[in-house]
């Protein structure tokens, strides 16, 4: 039977590995769409990049600090990244505004 602590473990290990996941799919289709598409991006384009560049290596940190139960320290990683990407979403208004 899993413990309290294994379920902490599990849950933060998973959004941490959502949060890889889909931010290295998200990179990955932009340098797509650049180098086999063909299309140039602008100064903002490259500077929206930036929330992405930061989650994907954080995430796996995030993912193993959970892993070693350093949940606090997991846990505000991943913080760290939702404000990135709060902070990305509002650039990106602007950017099609």
């Amino acid at each position: 039977m899993a413990t309290d602590t294994d379920k902490l473990a599990g849950q933060v290990m998973m959004a941490s590995a959502i949060v890889f996941g889909l931010a290295l799919v998200t990179i990955l289709t932009a340098h797509a769409f650049e180098q086999l598409g063909g299309y140039a991006p602008c100064q903002l384009c490259l500077q929206e990049r930036y929330a992405y560049y930061f989650a994907v290596p954080a995430a796996v940190i995030a993912f193993f600090a959970a892993r070693g139960s350093a949940f606090g320290f997991a846990r505000l990683v991943l913080v760290l990244i939702a404000v990135g990407f709060v902070l990305n979403a509002a650039l990106g208004i602007y950017h099609a505004g």
